[in-house]
């Protein structure tokens, strides 16, 4: 991390500074405490138990907040967790970050803001595959690793193209991610068409990974989550992302009250007030 101090730089932002060392490969990650600071990741990490949920958080989302909330309340159950020794990061990949090779740095330091605002600590890394953030992770720590994910991002993981390059695929892949001490958070998805729930435990996995997939089910390497706000389920982030664009509307009751006062008032996320 890199910080600028001092009167000469009482302008500089030192977040940005510090996001294009990720974006210009000088580093593979960086960490935002809640209050906003850069942190040093091995600072933050070491010796503790590490939650993360992966997101574009365009805008952070009650149906977000949620996946959150259940996975932190499973995690703490499944490794008899001390929360004192637990840290809870909301990633963001550079691929979200980026439009061709460049950086829209408002966007950037408005989805920091709104994570910050609920308590996150943010992380900024260039691991698109997730055996390479838990890998990352296991630098500072080897206590219990839980990851929340949706269900297109268990989609995502059981896709084979998603390791092409890798020489072992996605068994490769599975034996790097699902080792000692790591699991998988899955939040269920809420089928607009039909009205049904597609769970951990009645997704379809591509037939010749069926087996892969029931066995790290059975293993708990997968664990799905339960108790989930069932009315937020109805919430798409990608349709209140577009509707924030039309002005003033219902996707202020799809996002923390004072997310929503964020938005409006700084006019982010192309928030036009009509």
């Amino acid at each position: 991390m890199i910080d600028f101090s001092g009167p000469y730089f009482e302008e500089t932002e030192n977040r940005l500074m510090n996001l294009h060392l990720v974006h210009h490969n000088l580093t593979h990650a960086i960490m935002f405490s809640p209050d906003g600071e850069v942190q040093v990741p091995s600072e933050l990490l070491y010796k503790k138990n590490i939650l993360v949920i992966r997101g574009n958080f365009t805008p952070l989302t009650k149906v977000q907040l949620d996946m959150t909330k259940c996975g932190q309340q499973h995690f703490n159950e499944m490794g008899n967790i001390n929360s004192e020794k637990t840290i809870v990061l909301a990633e963001i990949t550079m691929a979200s970050l980026t439009v061709g090779n460049e950086i829209n740095d408002a966007d950037f330091l408005a989805r920091v803001d709104m994570l910050n605002t609920q308590g996150y600590t943010v992380m900024i890394s260039n691991y698109l595959r997730y055996f390479r953030l838990r890998a990352y992770f296991r630098r500072y720590s080897q206590l219990q690793i839980g990851m929340i994910l949706g269900i297109s991002n268990l989609e995502l993981i059981f896709t084979e193209e998603y390791y092409k390059g890798l020489e072992g695929g996605i068994l490769e892949a599975f034996s790097k991610l699902f080792q000692n001490n790591t699991h998988l958070y899955i939040y269920p998805f809420k089928n607009p068409d039909q009205g049904e729930l597609v769970t951990a435990h009645n997704f379809q996995a591509p037939k010749k990974l069926q087996y892969l997939y029931k066995y790290v089910l059975d293993n708990n390497y997968l664990v799905g989550l339960e108790n989930v706000d069932e009315s937020v389920l109805d919430i798409n982030p990608s349709e209140v992302l577009a509707n924030i664009k039309k002005g003033r509307g219902n996707w202020e009751n799809q996002v923390p009250e004072s997310i929503a006062e964020m938005i409006i008032n700084k006019k982010l996320l192309g928030f036009v007030d009509k």
